[in-house]
């Protein structure tokens, strides 16, 4: 196994910790939080495939399945993770 394979296989595996945390709770406030501490982690080009997974956008938009987590959610932690970055 190589040095990116690990790398790619630890993130797999931390991004489906985060979803199992996400769906474990039906409070949006935990939901944000969990993501937002979750997506401060990452770097850039991971932090926009992570908020495109987790809005439900990873499948070509003439096809109809989601995977269906709230733009709300998403906001919210999107935008917290920006108040972090800016100080």
């Amino acid at each position: 196994m190589t040095e990116n394979s690990s790398r790619q296989d630890n993130a797999f595996v931390n991004f489906a910790h985060v979803a199992q945390r996400v769906a474990a709770t039906s409070k949006r406030i935990e939901k944000a939080a969990i993501l937002g501490e979750y997506f401060t982690k990452l770097s850039d080009e991971d932090l926009v495939l992570a908020t495109r997974y987790f809005a439900g956008y990873i499948f070509p938009l003439h096809d109809q399945r989601i995977i269906n987590i709230g733009g709300a959610t998403l906001s919210y932690s999107t935008f917290n993770v920006y108040k972090m970055a800016i100080g």
